[in-house]
């Protein structure tokens, strides 16, 4: 009976090692920098690294005194503005900048193809502080990183349905 233990435990131990895990915070994702004269510097990051079509898309907004980042400059809210490559206005909105944590957006882009994001940062009276417009690809296919997460999940359910068709069998 310990012996079945032990391989019941080598597989569930070996089925969670291969589950899939998805980390996303602003400094595992990629950024969009822009200085904005001397004064300013605009910060962009978004999340996944590879933007795809029918995915959601994470962008946090930052604006700094300083080219180094150190200095947050102060703003009221960001304007943002998504644009196709054929002019076409896919979303325009006003973020408030948030007391704590960055200053979020999530989007989803059903197609792939060539996108902007122009963004604008804002006093309460809606003075425009800096600006900025970020070119971007969004890819149409499926990464190879998702491929990865769906073997794995299908590999540990045929390892789970292994080890209860075997605890079944052994109770029998």
């Amino acid at each position: 009976m310990v012996k079945f233990m032990n391989i019941i435990f080598s597989l569930v131990a070996a089925a969670l090692l291969c589950a899939p895990l998805y980390v996303s915070a602003h400094s595992t994702g990629a950024s969009w920098e822009q200085p904005v004269g001397t004064t300013y510097f605009i910060d962009v990051g978004y999340d996944p690294i590879s933007i795809t079509a029918g995915q959601s898309a994470r962008f946090d907004f930052s604006l700094w005194s300083d080219t180094v980042k150190t200095k947050p400059a102060k703003f009221d809210e960001v304007w943002t503005r998504v644009v196709s490559q054929d002019k076409n206005t896919l979303l325009a909105t006003g973020i408030r900048r948030q007391p704590l944590g960055p200053t979020t957006l999530l989007y989803t882009f059903e197609q792939g193809g060539s996108y902007s994001l122009q963004v604008s940062f804002r006093t309460v009276t809606g003075d425009e502080i800096a600006a900025a417009v970020f070119p971007f690809t969004v890819s149409q296919t499926v990464p190879l990183a998702y491929l990865f997460v769906i073997a794995s999940g299908l590999l540990g359910a045929l390892l789970g349905a292994f080890v209860l068709y075997l605890f079944m069998y052994r109770n029998k």
